[in-house]
């Protein structure tokens, strides 16, 4: 898998963890369960990428998927912060 695919898939899965944790804060318990589902097919996506990369690519092909992964983790979680608090934030 390219950095970008994997970068996009980190937003996605930190994304989601971010999301999760905010509605396990605010009690927002119907949103959980889906949540944690659809975390679960992006972290299994990053995982094996990076086995992948690593594998085929070896270190320097894995530190740029590492790379990928910091930035679309970063930016997933700035987001799902900002979404869970625009979307649930009347629900306090």
């Amino acid at each position: 898998m390219t950095p970008v695919a994997v970068g996009l898939a980190q937003f996605a899965f930190v994304g989601l963890k971010a999301f999760q944790q905010r509605s396990v804060i605010h009690n927002t318990r119907w949103a959980v369960l889906p949540t944690s589902l659809t975390m679960a097919f992006f972290e299994v996506f990053v995982y094996a990428s990076v086995a992948k990369a690593y594998l085929t690519g070896g270190w320097v092909a894995a530190a740029w998927v590492a790379v990928a992964m910091g930035v679309g983790g970063g930016l997933g979680c700035l987001s799902a912060m900002a979404i869970h608090d625009k979307l649930l934030a009347k629900e306090f």
